[in-house]
């Protein structure tokens, strides 16, 4: 056995550690102070512990089939609110939002590429000609509304993009921020966008 005095002295040691970081006081107000209270306290925690057992005990559970898991949760899911909600939002924010277009037209602009680089790809496959001559050519044969209508399904996303990214730099300066000069600016973009792109598509 070791000495008392090798016993205690880790214990004085500790006792007299200053009640500062990185050593945390606890407030006396969070435990029972007296043996009495401590007591006290114990058993009340106890018998709560032992009634939360015994309703435990008593619960009844059911099996419920896969399938009618599945009938549960769908149904559970039709009363969950949907978060962000069209209705909360005003017409000319969701459907005319600048911020949505932005996006609308750059998919369009990437999705043309990509389906006329990979025509360009596959049709000596099939022997088509997709050159530049054939493109003309079979460009040349179609009516003029017909082109002009093809001249502007790409020249208002083109348009719509350049004006709207050139928006978006006077946002990244910090200015326009204000509500009227937003919609000033949002006007101006889609103002400026259809007049370019009637200008490009019908060569006025």
């Amino acid at each position: 056995m070791l000495p008392t005095s090798t016993i205690r002295r880790p214990l004085l040691g500790l006792r007299s550690l200053p009640p500062s970081p990185p050593y945390r006081t606890v407030p006396s107000c969070c435990f029972p102070r007296s043996i009495a209270q401590q007591t006290a306290w114990l058993r009340s925690s106890s018998k709560s512990l032992a009634a939360s057992a015994e309703r435990g005990e008593s619960t009844k559970y059911t099996q419920v089939p896969p399938a009618t898991q599945h009938d549960i949760l769908s149904k559970q899911r039709l009363n969950r609110p949907i978060a962000p909600h069209l209705g909360a939002y005003k017409i000319e924010q969701t459907f005319l939002g600048s911020s949505a277009w932005m996006r609308i037209t750059g998919c369009t602009l990437t999705g043309a590429i990509y389906v006329f680089f990979a025509s360009y790809l596959v049709a000596p496959v099939f022997g088509v000609g997709f050159d530049s001559s054939a493109l003309v050519a079979a460009f040349a044969l179609l009516s003029p509304a017909a082109q002009g209508a093809i001249k502007l399904s790409l020249a208002f996303p083109f348009t719509f993009h350049f004006f709207n990214g050139t928006k978006q730099l006077f946002y990244d300066a910090g200015k326009g921020f204000g509500k009227k000069a937003m919609t000033r600016a949002e006007i101006g973009v889609w103002a400026s966008s259809i007049v370019a792109s009637i200008l490009i598509a019908f060569e006025l």
